[in-house]
Protein backbone atom coordinates (compact mmCIF):
# COMPACT_ATOMS: atom_id res chain seq x y z
CA UNK A 1 0.00 0.00 0.00
CA UNK A 2 1.16 3.32 -0.88
CA UNK A 3 1.14 6.15 1.44
CA UNK A 4 -0.65 9.18 0.34
CA UNK A 5 1.02 12.40 1.06
CA UNK A 6 -0.95 15.31 2.21
CA UNK A 7 -0.32 18.28 -0.03
CA UNK A 8 -1.48 20.70 2.59
CA UNK A 9 1.63 20.04 4.66
CA UNK A 10 3.89 23.09 4.88
CA UNK A 11 7.54 23.09 4.14
CA UNK A 12 9.96 23.60 7.02
CA UNK A 13 11.76 26.90 6.68
CA UNK A 14 14.54 28.25 8.79
CA UNK A 15 13.75 31.50 10.58
CA UNK A 16 17.38 32.32 11.34
CA UNK A 17 17.22 35.63 9.49
CA UNK A 18 14.28 36.90 11.58
CA UNK A 19 16.28 37.30 14.84
CA UNK A 20 18.88 39.78 13.57
CA UNK A 21 17.23 42.74 15.36
CA UNK A 22 16.83 41.14 18.80
CA UNK A 23 20.57 40.93 19.61
CA UNK A 24 21.45 44.60 19.00
CA UNK A 25 18.20 45.72 20.63
CA UNK A 26 19.01 43.76 23.79
CA UNK A 27 22.53 45.20 23.88
CA UNK A 28 21.12 48.71 23.40
CA UNK A 29 18.58 48.22 26.19
CA UNK A 30 21.26 46.89 28.54
CA UNK A 31 23.54 49.83 27.79
CA UNK A 32 20.68 52.32 28.21
CA UNK A 33 19.81 50.72 31.58
CA UNK A 34 23.44 50.84 32.72
CA UNK A 35 23.78 54.49 31.68
CA UNK A 36 20.54 55.45 33.44
CA UNK A 37 21.55 53.64 36.64
CA UNK A 38 24.96 55.35 36.53
CA UNK A 39 23.26 58.72 36.06
CA UNK A 40 20.95 58.11 39.02
CA UNK A 41 23.88 57.07 41.21
CA UNK A 42 25.90 60.17 40.26
CA UNK A 43 22.88 62.43 40.76
CA UNK A 44 22.33 60.99 44.24
CA UNK A 45 26.00 61.42 45.14
CA UNK A 46 25.91 65.05 43.98
CA UNK A 47 22.86 65.69 46.17
CA UNK A 48 24.59 64.17 49.20
CA UNK A 49 27.77 66.19 48.57
CA UNK A 50 25.70 69.35 48.09
CA UNK A 51 24.04 68.84 51.48
CA UNK A 52 27.44 68.27 53.08
CA UNK A 53 28.81 71.44 51.49
CA UNK A 54 25.85 73.52 52.72
CA UNK A 55 26.29 72.12 56.24
CA UNK A 56 30.03 72.83 56.23
CA UNK A 57 29.48 76.36 54.88
CA UNK A 58 27.03 77.07 57.72
CA UNK A 59 29.57 75.73 60.21
CA UNK A 60 32.28 77.89 58.60
CA UNK A 61 30.12 80.99 59.03
CA UNK A 62 29.64 80.18 62.72
CA UNK A 63 33.36 79.63 63.25
CA UNK A 64 34.22 82.84 61.42
CA UNK A 65 31.73 84.73 63.60
CA UNK A 66 33.29 83.29 66.75
CA UNK A 67 36.79 84.11 65.46
CA UNK A 68 35.76 87.69 64.74
CA UNK A 69 34.28 88.03 68.24
CA UNK A 70 37.46 86.59 69.75
CA UNK A 71 39.66 88.95 67.70
CA UNK A 72 37.59 91.89 68.88
CA UNK A 73 37.82 90.72 72.50
CA UNK A 74 41.59 90.18 72.19
CA UNK A 75 42.19 93.59 70.60
CA UNK A 76 40.27 95.26 73.45
CA UNK A 77 42.32 93.29 76.00
CA UNK A 78 45.73 94.30 74.62
CA UNK A 79 45.04 98.03 74.67
CA UNK A 80 46.58 100.03 77.51
CA UNK A 81 43.23 100.32 79.29
CA UNK A 82 42.65 96.58 78.91
CA UNK A 83 46.05 95.73 80.39
CA UNK A 84 45.47 98.11 83.32
CA UNK A 85 42.05 96.53 83.96
CA UNK A 86 43.59 93.03 83.85
CA UNK A 87 46.33 94.05 86.31
CA UNK A 88 43.73 95.52 88.69
CA UNK A 89 41.42 92.52 88.27
CA UNK A 90 44.19 90.12 89.29
CA UNK A 91 45.22 92.33 92.19
CA UNK A 92 48.79 92.89 91.00
CA UNK A 93 50.69 95.86 92.36
CA UNK A 94 52.51 97.14 89.30
CA UNK A 95 53.78 100.57 88.41
CA UNK A 96 55.60 102.12 85.50
CA UNK A 97 59.42 101.81 85.58
CA UNK A 98 61.60 104.75 86.50
CA UNK A 99 63.23 106.48 83.52
CA UNK A 100 66.68 105.21 84.49
CA UNK A 101 65.34 101.58 84.47
CA UNK A 102 64.14 101.67 80.87
CA UNK A 103 66.33 99.81 78.40
CA UNK A 104 66.05 100.73 74.76
CA UNK A 105 67.13 98.18 72.19
CA UNK A 106 68.06 99.49 68.79
CA UNK A 107 68.49 97.44 65.70
CA UNK A 108 71.93 98.50 64.57
CA UNK A 109 72.12 96.23 61.53
CA UNK A 110 69.48 94.45 59.53
CA UNK A 111 69.13 90.77 60.34
CA UNK A 112 70.56 89.74 56.96
CA UNK A 113 73.80 91.64 57.63
CA UNK A 114 74.05 90.11 61.11
CA UNK A 115 73.70 86.64 59.63
CA UNK A 116 76.43 87.29 57.06
CA UNK A 117 78.84 89.11 59.36
CA UNK A 118 78.28 88.16 63.04
CA UNK A 119 80.91 90.54 64.43
CA UNK A 120 79.80 92.06 67.71
CA UNK A 121 76.89 89.69 68.21
CA UNK A 122 76.76 87.89 71.55
CA UNK A 123 76.20 84.14 71.40
CA UNK A 124 76.39 82.01 74.53
CA UNK A 125 77.55 84.98 76.64
CA UNK A 126 80.61 85.52 74.42
CA UNK A 127 81.13 88.16 71.80
CA UNK A 128 82.30 86.99 68.41
CA UNK A 129 85.19 89.02 66.96
CA UNK A 130 87.06 88.92 63.66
Amino acid sequence: MKKVRNKSRKKKTSHGDGFLFVGPAAVFLLLAGAVSLTYLHLHNQCDVLGKDIRKLEAELEQVQGRALAEQSRWSSMITLDGVVRAVERHGLDMSWPQPDRIVQVRDRKPARQLAMNPVGVAWNERTVHD
